[in-house]
């Protein structure tokens, strides 16, 4: 156990939240980590947020609401938290989201016991539409998980293996470990990834917790689900700050791992454009966008079809032969097919 309550700062940005908010609220106050301060802070919301966490406020000091005037968005929102958190530990939630009972409480007996920099559990994902749960399964035992290299961190990044260890919220760090480190307000889109991989490039000591600690919910109309503007280059500044900007790292294959970081940017921005709030577009409009995005064709270009992820294959090949045609109506009908399983 641990013999010191250390207090932990929780930082949670919101955003027109009123009807989900409180979930995640109860779930944190439920804690077997007492001493902790929840810090929320309300992104511009207008939909009364406010109001359902004063209420919560008045009958428990150890949550503090800052109000934002304007939606800056999540990396300013935790920003600010980070700015104002007195913790000696320091972890972040979403507002739509829930955690167990246990999970600060474990983590940080977990960093005190093994003289850790931080320390990190599993993440279960539940689809509030249809009640299917998926439980995260990483392929490495429970312990300390020392000198994490960035070659391995980038690798899990890519190839989705057993050194991909991002989610935010699946975290608790020590505060002096992330000092000064903030996230990127240039970006709303797998921001969380950036603040990862470059904390973790300085090689920290990480403890890996075999137990779901927490659950990310998403429905349809959770803001992972909705139709992103510009995603396309943000995906490729994000991938550029991870790849290309890694100067000084132990990086040999860098320029083929950007490259497949740029085939699952194409990916994800033509996935974007057919997702159920998107703009409608003829098909001309559809093909002049995708081939607009393949414009960095010579980026992918030395990636090996073995090398890349299952499903990008078909892309892969249906870019080289120049058939976007044939990629709308690929991307139409998986992106159908997605958006029905979530609403079953």
């Amino acid at each position: 156990m641990v013999n010191t309550l250390e207090l932990l700062s929780v930082i949670m940005p919101v955003h027109n939240a009123a009807d989900s908010v409180s979930v995640m609220l109860d779930s944190v106050l439920k804690q077997a980590y007492p001493n902790f301060e929840l810090i929320v802070v309300d992104d511009g919301s207008s939909d009364g947020t406010a109001k359902v966490i004063e209420k919560y406020r008045a009958s428990d000091k150890r949550i503090r609401l800052i109000s934002k005037p304007q939606n800056e968005g999540v990396s300013a929102a935790r920003n600010t938290g980070l700015e104002l958190a007195e913790g000696a530990y320091i972890t972040f939630v979403d507002a739509d989201d829930r955690i167990d009972a246990a999970m600060y409480r474990k983590l940080i007996q977990a960093i005190e016991e093994h003289g850790c920099d931080m320390a990190m559990c599993r993440i279960l994902y539940e689809y509030s539409n249809t009640g299917i749960r998926e439980e995260e399964v990483l392929q490495i035992r429970e312990g300390v998980l020392e000198d994490i290299e960035y070659q391995r961190i980038v690798n899990g990044l890519v190839d989705m293996d057993q050194y991909f260890f991002g989610g935010i919220v699946r975290y608790v760090f020590r505060r002096e470990v992330l000092g000064e480190h903030r996230f990127d307000i240039q970006i709303s889109y797998r921001e969380d990834l950036v603040f990862l991989v470059e904390l973790m490039a300085a090689r920290r000591r990480v403890y890996y917790g075999d137990f779901v600690g927490y659950h990310y919910v998403r429905s349809s109309g959770s803001a992972v689900e909705r139709y992103k503007e510009n995603l396309f280059e943000e995906l490729i500044y994000v991938n550029g700050r991870i790849f290309r900007d890694a100067e000084g790292k132990d990086l040999p294959q860098r320029d083929r791992l950007y490259a497949m970081g740029v085939l699952e940017a194409v990916s994800l921005s033509i996935s974007n454009l057919y997702r159920g709030d998107a703009p409608n577009r003829t098909f001309r409009e559809y093909v002049r966008q995708i081939r607009g995005f393949l414009h960095v064709i010579d980026s992918i270009g030395n990636i090996k079809s073995d090398d890349c992820k299952v499903k990008y294959k078909p892309l892969l090949f249906l870019a080289r032969v120049k058939a976007y045609w044939m990629i709308h109506m690929l991307y139409r009908w998986k992106e159908g097919n997605r958006q029905k399983k979530l609403q079953r």
